[in-house]
């Protein structure tokens, strides 16, 4: 649209975009909002108006639509571009976060069969990866943690860290009872990866072992007594054991990440779409805006319009404006005092006119 960043300037086109754009719940829906530009087509147009239409009905008469805060997908294949790069298990839970989003999405839309159609297009496009997700559900507890049966190994190796951990806790705890006068404090602690014992300063060649530093105030030594040490050897090379398998697995999963990039990006710019337009709606609602019509020739009919960024500040006191004017007029002219109101008449028009064009209800 010629003129367009002159005009949207003057009339806080961006300062209105950025308050709406706090309603999407992503990054990348606040980044394409606030990157809206006036559309050139009408059979777009007409199709953006209606899809803000539809998802206002779903905030009014289903209670609300099912989105939340999804990542940037495109920040994660970006670290795994090197052939033997990973994700982490935080990165997976992630995209774990993403997958299921769209599953609810879909959940919701069969719900509301034969409704919505315009909506119904945007969700059918979904390729949704369910294979997956069911990977990733079965693979990760947590954001943290996979699950112990995530591979016959990883099961494995990790029924032997426990039985190791238990026997150093047997350990340590049969020497608490029996070195107590000889402790600062009855608990274990951990330096250096190790279990260790918080043994008095005096009382340090009392207990036999591999001293792991002091604390702060130099009352306190950290000691692994001698019966244990093998036993925490042991536990360093389980840990690494586990580690090792943790990557293998974490590299597998990431080979299925990338076979399917194509597919999560084309999901996120349909997330991203649907983003922008529930922000739309829901601004829509709060300040009881209409789809207003496409005027096929060169007319206006403003009945009871609003700035936008006076609705916003002083909702109760906004005085509303009305103007119509058909192809028949070539020249409008505002006069009054000053301060009567024309530059906030002239600036109406002008930022209602970007909105509309730009797919926003007004």
């Amino acid at each position: 649209m010629y003129g367009f960043e002159k005009s949207s300037a003057a009339l806080e086109f961006p300062k209105i975009i950025a308050e709406i754009a706090q309603k999407c719940v992503s990054e990348t829906g606040r980044a394409r909002l606030k990157n809206s530009r006036p559309f050139t087509d009408a059979d777009m147009l007409s199709r953006t108006l209606r899809q803000i239409s539809e998802m206002r009905q779903i905030y009014m008469i289903e209670g609300g639509f099912p989105i939340w805060d999804f990542a940037d997908l495109r920040a994660l294949f970006a670290t795994i571009e090197p052939e033997e790069s990973f994700l982490e298990i935080a990165a997976f839970a992630k995209l774990q976060n993403f997958l299921e989003l769209i599953n609810e999405i879909r959940r919701f839309a069969q719900k509301q069969a034969g409704k919505y159609p315009e909506l119904r297009q945007i969700f059918s496009k979904f390729e949704g990866l369910s294979s997956l997700l069911n990977q990733l559900n079965f693979t990760f507890e947590s954001a943290e943690r996979i699950f112990d049966n995530a591979s016959p190994e990883l099961k494995s190796i990790r029924k032997e860290i426990n039985r190791v951990d238990a026997d150093i806790h047997i350990r340590l705890e049969r020497i608490m009872r029996k070195e107590s006068d000889q402790l600062q404090e009855t608990y274990l602690t951990v330096r250096d990866g190790r279990l260790v014992l918080p043994v008095r300063e005096f009382s340090v060649t009392k207990i036999p072992g591999i001293v792991h530093g002091q604390s702060g105030s130099g009352a306190t030594y950290f000691v692994e007594p001698m019966s244990v040490v093998q036993l925490n050897n042991e536990l360093q090379r389980l840990a690494v054991a586990e580690r090792k398998e943790i990557v293998k697995i974490l590299k597998r999963l990431t080979r299925q990440v990338r076979e399917n990039q194509s597919a999560l990006l084309s999901d996120l710019n349909i997330l991203t779409e649907i983003d922008t337009i529930q922000a739309k709606a829901r601004d829509a609602n709060q300040y009881e805006c209409i789809a207003a019509e496409i005027s096929s020739d060169l007319s206006w009919k403003l009945v009871a319009a609003r700035h936008p960024v006076l609705l916003k500040i002083h909702t109760a006191q906004t005085v509303p404006l009305n103007l119509e004017t058909d192809d028949t007029v070539h020249q409008l002219i505002i006069s009054g005092p000053n301060a009567g109101g024309k530059t906030v008449a002239l600036k109406t028009v002008g930022l209602l006119q970007l909105l509309f064009q730009s797919g926003f209800h007004i």
